[in-house]
């Protein structure tokens, strides 16, 4: 991963490799927002990441987060596999960050990835045709994480969380 975890007590490659972990374990997240007047709300959506732990996904411009990301681009989200047994070790993610539409090297990167991680997402692009597609494909969207919150009762201890600051190096 090209980040840096700020944390005082577990080093950077121990987090780094849990959060990694989870985030390959799971493909949808949910996604909190904030309207006007500081009323929240929440969504679904399917995700890819990179190694600066960019995260992509695709959404509608008509959409109630788009539209609040437009206006108020602070967001929170959280990843999780929704399997896991109640009596069992828990993990998930907390991230919290801003987001805002891709610029074209951002889209073509989170396209790239998104394929990558959804081959059925390729396959419906390929099967739309490129004129076609061009005018029918909804815009990425980057959520820029700054801090993590980490739940992995596995490697760091039953009911204990991890708060770290992101720190991105430079590349």
């Amino acid at each position: 991963m090209k980040v840096r975890f700020d944390h005082a007590e577990y080093p950077t490659e121990r987090i780094a490799k849990s959060v990694a972990r989870i985030l390959e374990g799971t493909q949808l997240c949910s996604m909190a927002t904030v309207y006007q007047g500081n009323i929240s709300h929440i969504n679904a959506a399917y995700f890819c990441y990179d190694d600066r732990l960019d995260i992509y996904f695709v959404s509608q411009l008509s959409s109630t987060h788009v539209q609040n990301i437009e206006t108020n681009p602070s967001m929170a989200v959280s990843i999780f596999d929704t399997h896991q047994p109640w009596d069992d070790w828990k993990a998930g993610l907390q991230f919290f960050g801003t987001s805002r539409a891709t610029d074209k090297p951002e889209f073509k990167h989170g396209s790239e990835l998104y394929k990558e991680r959804f081959p059925d997402y390729k396959k419906w692009l390929h099967s739309l045709g490129r004129a076609v597609a061009s005018s029918v494909v909804p815009p990425f969207y980057l959520f820029i994480p700054t801090r993590v919150k980490i739940l992995d009762e596995e490697d760091f201890g039953e009911e204990t969380y991890v708060d770290a600051a992101i720190k991105h190096d430079k590349e």
